[in-house]
């Protein structure tokens, strides 16, 4: 009996000793309402910044502290089944206050705006990251902050002003001066400067003007490549948002002098699983003025340069990139990338690219109207992407490097039209686009032929179901194609 009595003290008190470093070491949740971001932390470490969507002005999103209490794969929502139609996506993760979770959706383009009922929407493959990192109990703390403040290698610091989506007009100077005084950081911030970035609310990071005296003012520009390339090592996993804001140099595939310290910003797209990411700001009347391409060891890189200008007229460069989206995707391997208010297309890239290459080839897609325009970076076999926006000259950067193991590729099936033109897909946009049960895409090669293709299958017979269905409530005239992953359309 003493025996027992001893060993279930000495286990006490080994679990009361260790409890605290346990808990220090737990995942945990921060979701920022203005900021439309859940961050989830092990520890002290930030894991990964997801992109969300947050409740709407009349239904807000409440503030405070909660946790996990349900997880479920494949959630129905009153009487809709799983699937394309269902509202929350294929993740619900449920919070300890009732009736608010965290979930996918079925309306992605809504990442990023304040339209739900309170609940907070994430796309359905990161709700699937989450849902794989978090458990039941992983404490959820959701907060309404509009001033971020974050140290970056260098030793200096970037602050990012989120617009006040809810109207609770908070004091932004204050804030910014409470959080100077907790990072020690009060007495050497330049206020004219630091007022101008609190009257912008562009909700991107820059860099935190500091006075010219400061020993912090200026990096050493010995140490910029270094500092450069160690802040975007491999992995590139944890800190999504720590990057040099220094000047840089030809050899990493930008202008030998751009303008002073430009401000990067890695997004939410890393390497690694994923290939995502969104940014930028929404503006109208940009130029895509360049398209530039460098190898480096381990990756290689292309700088799309955004400028003032389009409607046949040439500006100066922009300050920050344009709205835009770049996502991986399969069968071909390619990097499709939307620019949000581009005008003009300047840039002229005829760049051949070498046998032993990642990139196969970029050439413009078809975009459905004259509002933007969009690209492809088309691989020759699986790729980790890495996303970066760069302000003081607008650009967007997008690093590839190989995926790796390489997966073993299996015949895909296509459902795809014969080549089109533009009229032809345009009108078939508008005829399918709300058509169920598909993942739609245009293609489009450096010749300017367009097909419209239905979604791919691992399956024949879902292929040949799928090309029947729709031949047989549209005019649409589809084929099944054969092919591997690697390789183009015919």
């Amino acid at each position: 009996m003493w025996r027992r009595f001893l060993l279930l003290t000495i286990v006490c008190c080994l679990l009361l000793g260790t409890a605290p470093e346990i808990l220090a070491q737990t995942p945990h949740i921060r979701i920022n309402l203005p900021a439309f971001s859940l961050r989830l932390y092990h520890g002290d470490e930030r894991i990964r910044d997801f992109p969300i969507a947050i409740g709407k002005p009349s239904t807000p999103t409440p503030r405070g502290d909660t946790r996990l209490i349900s997880r479920v794969r494949y959630p129905y929502y009153q009487d809709v089944p799983p699937g394309p139609e269902n509202p929350l996506g294929s993740r619900w993760l449920g919070l300890a206050w009732p009736r608010y979770g965290i979930h996918g959706t079925n309306q992605p383009g809504a990442i990023g705006t304040a339209v739900s009922l309170g609940c907070i929407r994430m796309h359905n493959r990161d709700a699937e990251e989450l849902y794989s990192l978090a458990s039941v109990g992983t404490p959820v703390t959701i907060i309404y902050e509009v001033i971020e403040i974050e140290p970056m290698p260098g030793n200096f610091h970037t602050i990012t002003v989120h617009p006040d989506v809810y109207n609770r007009q908070p004091d932004y100077l204050n804030q910014a001066e409470a959080a100077l005084r907790r990072l020690g950081l009060a007495d050497s911030i330049d206020r004219e400067a630091l007022r101008r970035i609190l009257h912008q609310r562009s909700g991107t990071a820059v860099r935190l003007p500091v006075l010219p005296d400061n020993p912090t003012a200026e990096l050493i520009q010995a140490d910029v490549l270094a500092l450069y390339e160690s802040a975007l090592q491999w992995p590139f996993r944890t800190s999504i948002a720590r990057a040099s804001s220094a000047s840089h140099t030809e050899e990493e595939a930008l202008d030998p002098a751009p303008a002073p310290n430009p401000t990067e910003k890695p997004l939410g797209s890393y390497f690694g699983p994923g290939g995502y990411a969104t940014g930028g700001t929404i503006t109208d009347g940009r130029d895509l003025r360049a398209i530039r391409w460098g190898s480096h060891p381990g990756y290689e890189r292309i700088v799309l340069d955004i400028y003032h200008g389009g409607y046949g007229e040439q500006g100066p460069p922009a300050f920050d990139p344009c709205w835009f989206e770049v996502e991986l995707e399969d069968y071909p391997y390619r990097a499709v990338v939307v620019l949000g208010g581009i005008r003009g297309l300047s840039a002229d890239f005829d760049q051949t690219f070498p046998a032993n290459s990642l990139i196969e080839d970029v050439h413009s897609i078809l975009y459905k109207d004259d509002s933007g325009a969009s690209l492809a970076i088309v691989y020759r076999r699986p790729v980790e992407i890495r996303v970066l926006a760069l302000n003081n000259h607008g650009r967007i950067v997008i690093d590839a490097r190989p995926k790796s193991p390489r997966p073993e590729e299996s015949v895909k099936y296509s459902v795809r039209t014969l080549p089109l033109t533009r009229d032809q897909v345009i009108s078939m946009y508008y005829e399918l686009k709300d058509f169920q049960g598909m993942s739609p895409r245009f293609l489009t090669n450096a010749q300017g032929v367009t097909l419209w293709e239905a979604g791919l299958f691992a399956s024949h017979g879902d292929a040949v179901a799928l090309r029947d269905t729709l031949t047989a409530q549209t005019d649409a005239q589809l084929y099944v194609e054969e092919r591997l992953p690697a390789d183009l359309p015919e």
